[in-house]
């Protein structure tokens, strides 16, 4: 299963549905299953975005959140670039969406549908870039995915 690490609140709000599009300067071709990583490091200056509107909304406070764990998993259905989708959401009045991202010139939006917020986080070290969680962690999270969750194949676990 791959996995990408990203800082709270950006984390938090994928896990819990808030957050659909994770805006990064690179492209990549996966689609399918993506674990998302709460990495351990929270800067300060990020955890003053996650105080400030829109995003203090959904933010319970960095004691109620996991860091440093796997907290969730998204399906990952599309890949396009920022600077048309950012005109598309503001035309759809999904401010919020746009305040979540950097939609600067040059960078790519990673469309991450039905995400399911993990009750158990996995702790485990995050990496950068796209990376594999191993055959005993990925089996840790599956466990975790509801029955019917669309990405699990017809008549079986992920």
């Amino acid at each position: 299963m791959k996995v990408i690490s990203l800082w709270n609140p950006w984390a938090h709000l994928v896990a819990i549905g808030a957050k659909r599009f994770e805006t990064r300067h690179w492209t990549t071709h996966h689609r399918g299953v993506l674990a998302i990583h709460a990495a351990k490091y929270f800067p300060p200056e990020i955890e003053g975005i996650a105080l400030r509107k829109p995003c203090r909304k959904h933010w319970p406070g960095r004691c109620e959140v996991a860091f440093g764990a796997v907290v969730a998993v998204a399906l990952m259905t599309d890949v396009e670039p920022t600077d048309s989708l950012q005109a598309r959401l503001e035309g759809q009045g999904n401010f919020d969406e746009v305040a979540y991202g950097d939609y600067s010139a040059g960078r790519y939006a990673w469309r991450l549908d039905h995400a399911v917020r993990l009750e158990r986080p996995l702790f485990i070290a995050g990496h950068q870039g796209l990376w594999n969680l191993t055959a005993e962690d990925e089996e840790l999270v599956r466990g975790q995915m509801p029955p019917g969750w669309p990405g699990t194949p017809a008549g079986g676990p992920l």
